[in-house]
């Protein structure tokens, strides 16, 4: 696997749906706004579906942790941790066979812990 933290501009090619992340950089490097977008082509139309975005980030960004075919239905899984502060860990498990037409995943699980 590549890098798993990805920066703005940069994609993450899971086969039959890659993960972008799009945004808009501020001077001096300060992240306004990024989100991940799954895109690829579905039933032959191009599917695009934000799994998640935020406005601020605080010395945090997205990480993917595992990318894997859970439910055997041929489209990977994604457990990622989609935090935008430095002090909470927001790990979230999308799986493809629940999503809803239209879409590539559908968050089913999700655990968030706070520092002290």
């Amino acid at each position: 696997m590549k890098r798993s933290i990805l920066s703005l501009g940069e994609s993450f090619d899971l086969g039959k749906v890659k993960i972008e992340t799009v945004g808009n950089l501020q001077e001096g490097g300060t992240i306004e706004y990024c989100s991940w977008v799954a895109v690829g082509e579905k039933d032959g139309k191009i599917v695009e579906q934000v799994l998640s975005g935020e406005e601020n980030f605080d010395d945090a960004m997205y990480r993917l942790i595992f990318v894997a075919d859970l439910d055997g239905d041929g489209i990977p899984d994604i457990v990622a941790d989609l935090t935008n502060h430095y002090n909470v860990s927001k790990k979230m498990l999308f799986l493809s066979s629940l999503a809803d037409e239209g879409e590539w995943h559908k968050k089913v699980g999700d655990f968030t812990a706070i520092g002290c």
